[in-house]
C-alpha cells in the first residue's frame, strides 16, 4: 500500500525510501520524533475521552496522557526530561488556546480515521492513509494533521510542492475515492495543519489548504512517477545535502 509518508519519502530521496521501506534498516527513533508521536497520541487519547462523554477530559488528563505515551517509547532518561518539560508547556498553551473548539458539539469528529482498510487504489495502485483528525460539520469535512514543529519555519513545506501540502491533497483523494465507492459520506472541503506549537512570538497557527484540481492532477503524476522509478529499481540519492543532515542513513550513503 502507498501513503503519502512513502511517497514524500520517495520524493525527497529514492534512496531513503530504499533503505526505509524495502530494506527496512534499523534506526533509532529521535527525541523530536518520540516526542511528535506523544503529542499526537496524548491528543487523541482526549479527543476520544471527549467524544464518550469523560466529564474529566480536561487539561489535567491531556497532560498525563502525554507523560504516560512519552514513557512508552522508552527514550533516554534526558530526552525524557527535556520533553516532558517542554510538552507539557506547549499542550498547556495549546489546550488554552482552543479550549472552546475542542469541545464544540456542533463538530462530530472522527479520529484516527483508517482509510488503509478500505480498498481504495489509484490506478491498481492501493492507497493507505489515517488522518489524525476529521471535523466534519453540516455535511462538510475539514481534515486535520497536527505537527509539532516551530510553523515559522515550514513555509515551504506548506506551499504546492511541499510536504505538507501534498499530504493533504493525498488525503482529498483517499476522500474522493472513498466516497465514490460509497464508503465515506462528507466531502472534504479543506485541510487544516495545525501546529501545536506556538511560534517565537507566541501565536498559533492552523493553516488552511484548499485543494484544487491542478493539485489532483500534479498528485496523480507524483505517484506514476514514483511507481516507475520502483518498477525502474531507480534509487538514486538526493544531491540536498539538507536532505542528508537529518537523514538516519547519512553515514551509509556518504562513507
Amino acid at each position: 500500500k502507498l501513503s503519502v509518508t512513502h511517497l514524500n519519502n520517495y520524493l525527497k530521496c529514492p534512496r531513503l525510501f530504499f533503505y526505509q521501506k524495502l530494506l527496512r534498516v534499523p534506526a533509532a527513533k529521535t527525541k523530536h520524533a518520540c516526542f511528535g508521536s506523544a503529542v499526537h497520541n496524548a491528543l487523541f487519547d482526549l479527543g476520544t475521552a471527549i467524544k464518550s462523554g469523560n466529564r474529566d477530559a480536561g487539561l489535567e488528563f491531556l497532560l498525563k496522557r502525554f507523560v504516560e505515551r512519552l514513557k512508552d517509547d522508552n527514550i533516554i532518561i534526558q530526552d525524557y526530561t527535556d520533553s516532558q518539560v517542554f510538552g507539557k508547556d506547549t499542550l498547556t498553551k495549546y489546550f488554552n488556546q482552543y479550549r472552546t473548539k475542542l469541545y464544540d458539539p456542533s463538530v462530530t469528529l472522527l479520529l484516527e480515521h483508517n482509510f488503509g482498510h478500505k480498498g481504495l487504489s489509484y490506478k491498481d495502485i492501493e492507497l493507505d492513509g489515517k488522518l489524525d483528525k476529521i471535523e466534519i460539520v453540516d455535511g462538510k469535512a475539514v481534515v486535520v494533521d497536527y505537527k509539532t514543529g516551530n510553523p515559522s519555519t515550514k513555509t515551504k513545506a506548506l506551499n504546492p510542492g511541499g510536504d505538507y501540502h501534498r499530504q493533504i491533497v493525498f488525503y482529498k483523494l483517499l476522500i474522493d475515492l472513498a466516497r465514490k465507492a460509497g464508503l465515506f459520506k462528507a466531502e472534504m472541503l479543506r485541510g487544516e495543519i495545525d501546529f501545536v506549537q506556538a511560534d517565537a512570538k507566541g501565536n498559533f497557527s492552523k493553516e488552511s489548504i484548499y485543494v484544487s484540481d491542478e493539485d489532483i492532477t500534479v498528485l496523480e503524476k507524483n505517484i506514476e512517477d514514483m511507481c516507475a522509478g520502483l518498477k525502474a529499481q531507480q534509487f538514486d540519492k538526493t544531491t540536498d545535502r539538507k536532505v542528508c543532515e537529518r537523514c538516519d542513513f547519512n553515514s551509509i550513503c556518504w562513507r
